[in-house]
């Protein structure tokens, strides 16, 4: 079974699958957003300071549980070359700001531990999946694996947002936008929803 980006990359570049100059970094943050959830969502304390927090508080809250999760990830961090640090930051930047500003809305409607399970509806979820495919009247299975990185809820059930975070350069755009494209498809199959991508 492939991932989608593995298989565009064979299909239609006849390819071998080459790692990105970031593949690392792609790593590392789909790591900390998966340390952070299993850390926050089964933390008694960070429950309590989330529940007790008025919305001036809620940033350094998520701030400080991120910095700890960081600490254990990033203890040597002499193999690091500059450009990769600067990019994780970014990185990190753009995830506080995402989650916290999800995460307002949810607890708009929410209570503030409900809130935060929609928030973390799944992370680092694997599917395998296989598809029909009729060419010249001759039917093939074709099996299709992947992992989404983060999954978000909102409050009444209707919408779910895939996350798949990119870190690599624009010129690899286009396999990106199949990987995306390919994962709505299996989507509908497998959950009979529509599914819209960007």
């Amino acid at each position: 079974s492939l991932c989608p980006r593995k298989f565009v990359i064979n299909r239609k570049y006849r390819k071998n699958v080459f790692r990105g100059s970031s593949s690392g970094i792609g790593t590392f943050i789909h790591e900390i957003i998966s340390n952070f959830a299993q850390k926050t969502v089964k933390s008694q304390i960070f429950l309590q300071k989330i529940s007790n927090a008025s919305e001036n508080e809620l940033e350094s809250i998520f701030e400080n549980a991120f910095k700890e999760v960081l600490i254990d990830k990033t203890k040597d961090l002499t193999k690091w070359k500059e450009n990769d640090i600067e990019l994780a930051s970014n990185s990190i930047e753009t995830i506080i700001t995402e989650l916290l500003k999800r995460y307002r809305d949810l607890r708009k409607k929410l209570d503030p531990v409900q809130a935060l399970n929609k928030l973390f509806f799944r992370t680092e979820e694997s599917f395998i999946h296989k598809l029909e495919i009729t060419i010249d009247k001759k039917t093939k299975i074709l099996e299709i694996g992947g992992r989404i990185d983060w999954i978000t809820a909102d409050a009444d059930n209707k919408e779910v947002t895939i996350w798949d975070f990119k870190t690599s350069s624009d010129d690899y755009l286009e396999r990106d936008i199949a990987q995306v494209v390919i994962y709505s498809i299996m989507i509908k199959e497998i959950f009979e929803v529509d599914t819209s991508a960007a």
